[in-house]
C-alpha cells in the first residue's frame, strides 16, 4: 500500500499553486493582447500595457512562478535574442566619417551640410525611436516562449481552447460591428477599416487570418476529444458549425489573402484529421464519408453564400473588384527593392520604411493615405536589417523546416506532436500573409506566431515518448512522489 510523505505533500502545494498563478497569469496576457494588441501603429494608446505585461510576465515567470526549463525553446530564443542584439547595434552612435560611409546614408549628410548643421554621432538607424520601437515589440514573443516553457505541459494544452475562444469572440465582435451604427462604437482603433468586420484588429486582414487560422484549430480540438459518444457528436457539429461561421466571416471582410488562407487552413485541417486517423473514427470508411461529405457542404455554403452577397456587401464586392489601394503594394515592391539595395548590407534601421520610403515615393502617387510598409515583410525585412537580418530568417526557416519535417513524418498522435503540427501549420499562414501583409507587427499575431513555435519544438526530448495520447491516458506527473 503507498502514502503520500507529509513532506512531499507540503513542497508539491506551493509548486502546485505557482503552476496555477503563472496559467493565469499567462490566460490575462493573452487577453490583454486580443484587447489592445490588434494594431502595428507605434502610436496606439494600448501599446506600453501590452508590452509592459510582457515584461511583468517574463519577469513574474523567471523569479517565481516558473518551474520548468528554457531549453526546449533554446532556438527561437537565441534567434529572438539575436535580432534583439541586432536592433541594439542599430541604436549604438557612430561617429560621423565611419556614418557617411554607411551605404544609404551619404544622402542625408549632404542634407545636413547644404544647412549649414554639423555631423553629431549618429546611429545606423534612420529613425532610431522606432528602432527602439520595434526592440520593445519583441517583448511579447519572448514572455511568451519563456511562459510556455516554464509552465507545466498538462496548462500547455490549454492554450489551444483559448486561442478558439479569441477567434470566435472576435468574429462575434465583428459581427456585432456590421449592425449598423450601433456597431461603430466596437471599433477598437482610431484607424481602421470601419467598413469590415474587424473584430479585435484595426486591418481587415488581419482579421482574415486570425479567422483562417481558427479552422485547422478548430478541427484539431473536435478531434482530440474523448468522452461520451453522443456528447462527442454534438460537440463535433458544434466545432463544424463554428468553422463555417468564421469562414461566412472571413468572406465578409474582404480581403483577398483572407480566402488564400481559408483554403491553406481547410488543407491544414484535412492534413491533421489524416494523421490521427488512428485514434478517431476518421479512420472508418464511415468517418472519412462524413468527411468527404462535410468538405462538399462547406464548399457549397461558401462558394453559394459568397454568390448572393457578391452583389449585396461592399465587403464582398471587394474579393471580386480591382483595388487601387493593393495594386500599388505590387507597384511600389520595385521601389522598395532599390532602397533595401541601396542600404545594403547594413540596412536602414528596424521601423524606418516609412520614413525611408517617402524619399522614393512618387510625386503623382501622394494623397491622403500613406504608404505605412512595404506589405511584404520579407523585403521590408532586409531593408531594415541588411544582410545580417536577412541570415537570422534563413536560420529560423532552416529551423522551421527541420522540425516540421520531424513532426509530419514521425507519425507520433501524442497532444504534443499534434499541437507542433498544429504550429507549424500556423506559422506557414503567417509567414505567406507576410509576403503581401504585415500580420507578425501586431502583438496578437506575434504572440500567436511565439505560441506556434512552442508548439513545435514542444514535442521534443524523451517527454514524448512517455507522453499520453489524451488525458483519459494522462497521469499527473507533476504530483507529489510516493513511498511505500
Amino acid at each position: 500500500m503507498r502514502k503520500i510523505t507529509k513532506d512531499a505533500r507540503m513542497d508539491h502545494q506551493p509548486s502546485r499553486f505557482r503552476h496555477q498563478a503563472g496559467y493565469v497569469a499567462f490566460v490575462a496576457f493573452m487577453a490583454l493582447c486580443l484587447i489592445g494588441g490588434g494594431g502595428s501603429r507605434a502610436d496606439m494608446q494600448s501599446l506600453p500595457f501590452v508590452r509592459l505585461g510582457a515584461i511583468l510576465l517574463t519577469a513574474f515567470m523567471l523569479l517565481w512562478a516558473g518551474q520548468g526549463s528554457l531549453r526546449r525553446v533554446r532556438t527561437p530564443l537565441i534567434l529572438l535574442a539575436l535580432f534583439a542584439l541586432l536592433m541594439i547595434i542599430q541604436l549604438i552612435p557612430l561617429p560621423p566619417a565611419l556614418w557617411m560611409g554607411l551605404p544609404g546614408h551619404a544622402g542625408y549628410s549632404q542634407l545636413a551640410e547644404a544647412a549649414g548643421i554639423d555631423q553629431p554621432w549618429r546611429p545606423i538607424s534612420i529613425t532610431p525611436d522606432l528602432t527602439l520601437n520595434s526592440l520593445l515589440a519583441l517583448a511579447i514573443p519572448a514572455a511568451a516562449l519563456v511562459t510556455l516553457a516554464l509552465l507545466p505541459r498538462e496548462s500547455t494544452f490549454k492554450v489551444l481552447p483559448l486561442l478558439i475562444a479569441g477567434a470566435l469572440s472576435s468574429a462575434l465582435i465583428g459581427v456585432a460591428q456590421m449592425s449598423g451604427d450601433a456597431g461603430k462604437d466596437l471599433y477598437l482603433y482610431r484607424i481602421t477599416n470601419f467598413s469590415a468586420p474587424v473584430g479585435f484588429f484595426a486591418n481587415r486582414n488581419h482579421q482574415a487570418a486570425f479567422l483562417a487560422m481558427g479552422i485547422p484549430m478548430l478541427a484539431l480540438w473536435a478531434a482530440s476529444l474523448r468522452g461520451d459518444p453522443r456528447k462527442l457528436l454534438a460537440l463535433r457539429w458544434t466545432a463544424f458549425g463554428a468553422a463555417l461561421f468564421i469562414v461566412a466571416l472571413g468572406l465578409a471582410t474582404g480581403s483577398r489573402m483572407g480566402v488564400v488562407l481559408q483554403l491553406l487552413g481547410m488543407a491544414g485541417a484535412f492534413a491533421l484529421l489524416r494523421v490521427r486517423r488512428g485514434s478517431t473514427d476518421v479512420q472508418t470508411g464511415k468517418g472519412r464519408q462524413c468527411i468527404l461529405i462535410g468538405a462538399g457542404v462547406s464548399m457549397v455554403l461558401i462558394l453559394g453564400g459568397a454568390m448572393i452577397a457578391r452583389s449585396r456587401a461592399e465587403s464582398i464586392q471587394r474579393l471580386f473588384a480591382s483595388d487601387s489601394g493593393e495594386d500599388l503594394r505590387f507597384a511600389y515592391i520595385s521601389y522598395t527593392v532599390d532602397l533595401a539595395g541601396k542600404f545594403f548590407p547594413f540596412g536602414s534601421g528596424f521601423g524606418s520604411f516609412d520614413a525611408v520610403f517617402r524619399e522614393v515615393e512618387p510625386r503623382a502617387q501622394l494623397g491622403w493615405a500613406f504608404f505605412n510598409h512595404a506589405h511584404n515583410d520579407l523585403i521590408e525585412l532586409a531593408m531594415n536589417g541588411g544582410i545580417f537580418a536577412l541570415g537570422l530568417l534563413a536560420v529560423f526557416l532552416l529551423w522551421w523546416f527541420r522540425q516540421a519535417l520531424r513532426l509530419w513524418r514521425g507519425g507520433s498522435k501524442s497532444r504534443s506532436a499534434d499541437l507542433g503540427r498544429l504550429g507549424s501549420i500556423l506559422t506557414a499562414m503567417l509567414m505567406l500573409s507576410s509576403l503581401v501583409d504585415y500580420p507578425l507587427r501586431t502583438p496578437t499575431m506575434a504572440l500567436i506566431f511565439a505560441i506556434s513555435c512552442f508548439w513545435m519544438c514542444g514535442s521534443s526530448g524523451s517527454s514524448e515518448a512517455r507522453e499520453p495520447r489524451d488525458r483519459n491516458e494522462a497521469d499527473d506527473s507533476a504530483g507529489p512522489r510516493f513511498t511505500r
